[in-house]
C-alpha cells in the first residue's frame, strides 16, 4: 500500500457471480452462487487496514464476507451511494421480451436505456464520486457491480 500522505489507493472488486435464470435479465438483488471460490490470488493483492465501502446489495455484502477472512479491514461501511442501478420492470424477465423494447435503440450498452421504475446509471455517477473520494485516509476497497466501476472511472 502507498503511504504517501497525498495519495490514496483504490481497489475495486466486482461482486461474485449471482444466481439467475439463463437467458433472463438478473433479478434486483440476487445472492451469489454457492461454489468454492479460489480467492488467494485476489486477497494477496489487497492491503490490510483499508477502509471497505460495500454496496448495501446482498451480493456485494456476501462477496465482502468471502474476502474478509483473509484481510483485516480498518472499517467496513455499507454505503448507499454504491447501490447500483437496477433494470426496473425488466428484472427477471426473459431477454427475448426485453429485446423487443430496445431493438430500435442504441444497442451498445443497456445501462443507458432506462426501463420504468429503475435507478439510472447516469443519475448515480455524481453520488459515486463523492462516496469514493471523501475521507480517504487509507486504501479503500469497494465492492460493487461492473457498471459502477465504469461509472466511477468516467466521473
Amino acid at each position: 500500500m502507498n503511504d504517501h500522505p497525498d495519495t490514496c489507493e483504490f481497489f475495486f472488486i466486482r461482486h461474485a457471480p449471482v444466481v439467475k435464470q439463463p437467458g433472463h435479465v438478473p433479478p434486483a438483488d440476487p445472492p451469489i452462487e454457492e461454489m468454492p471460490y479460489a480467492l488467494d490470488r485476489l486477497t494477496d493483492l489487497l492491503p490490510d487496514g483499508a477502509d471497505w465501502h460495500v454496496s448495501p446489495l446482498f451480493r456485494a455484502q456476501q462477496t465482502a464476507d468471502l474476502i474478509a477472512g483473509a484481510c483485516s479491514p480498518a472499517s467496513r461501511t455499507a454505503d448507499p451511494a454504491l447501490q447500483e442501478m437496477d433494470f426496473g420492470d425488466w428484472q427477471d424477465q426473459p431477454i427475448t421480451s426485453v429485446w423487443q423494447q430496445v431493438a430500435d435503440g442504441p444497442l451498445h450498452n443497456w445501462s443507458f436505456v432506462t426501463p420504468r421504475r429503475s435507478r439510472h446509471l447516469v443519475n448515480l455517477s455524481p453520488k459515486w464520486r463523492c462516496a469514493f473520494i471523501n475521507g480517504c485516509r487509507t486504501g479503500k476497497l469497494n465492492f460493487q457491480h461492473g457498471h459502477r466501476l465504469s461509472s466511477v472511472m468516467a466521473a
